[in-house]
């Protein structure tokens, strides 16, 4: 079905999985919108991107953002984020916005962020997200060793806080992130790029057959007279 004039597209799978992917590194949704929007810029077709590869690029950005390198977004934008998601949520003090995920589930995420950035993201990539051992030490940049360990640890460390909750945390973990969505900022920063590539490939095209008829007017007036070009 093709949306309506002006109309907010769906987002793609692969912006999905991105900004589900920031979520469960950031357990914030507007740092979520943040990161993926950095993602988007540095690659604005996520869909051509290689899936390991585009998780490569979230950990990235998310590690940026949690260093204060990501840099700052434009004056007001990360408040019209926060009020919108604030708004969806039905919370009407913008002091506190709500947590990402409800329950155990947000129990689970919150002691797994206070563990070290590597066992928290080897334990969200492989326990929550699946991927498989190999690819999650690739998205890591680590040896599926470190990567094993990473987990295991986090795992300990965490199921001994949460006792026989662990289990079914995880599980609830799993399908919370499957239903959480991108805001409509994220799918309206990638049709602005969409339309700014249309827009420079349109323009380079003008300018090539500028050139190009210039190059011709230029023969033809320079040419000598009484020969055929």
């Amino acid at each position: 079905m093709t949306p309506a004039p002006g109309a907010i597209p769906e987002p793609t799978p692969a912006e999905q999985r991105a900004w589900r992917l920031a979520l469960l590194l950031t357990g914030d949704a507007a740092s979520a919108d943040r990161i993926a929007i950095s993602v988007l810029e540095a690659q604005p077709d996520l869909e051509a991107l290689e899936p390991m590869r585009r998780d490569r690029l979230v950990i990235l950005r998310a590690r940026e953002d949690a260093s204060g390198q990501l840099g700052a977004p434009a004056v007001g934008f990360a408040d019209r984020l926060r009020a919108g998601h604030l708004r969806k949520r039905g919370v009407e003090d913008a002091s506190e916005p709500a947590p990402a995920f409800d329950g155990l589930a947000n129990a689970l995420l919150q002691l797994s962020l206070r563990r070290p950035r590597q066992q928290h993201e080897a334990l969200m990539l492989h326990r929550v997200e699946g991927m498989e051992l190999r690819d999650t030490a690739r998205a890591m940049d680590c040896s599926t060793t470190a990567a094993a360990r990473h987990i295991d640890e986090a795992e300990r460390a965490i199921a001994e806080a949460m006792g026989a909750d662990y289990p079914g945390a995880g599980a609830m973990l799993r399908e919370q992130a499957a239903n959480a969505t991108p805001g409509e900022e994220v799918v309206r920063v990638r049709v602005m790029l969409a339309k700014m590539r249309r827009f420079r490939t349109v323009m380079l095209a003008l300018i090539t057959l500028l050139l190009i008829g210039g190059c011709a007017v230029a023969v033809w007036l320079l040419w000598p007279r009484g020969q055929a070009p």
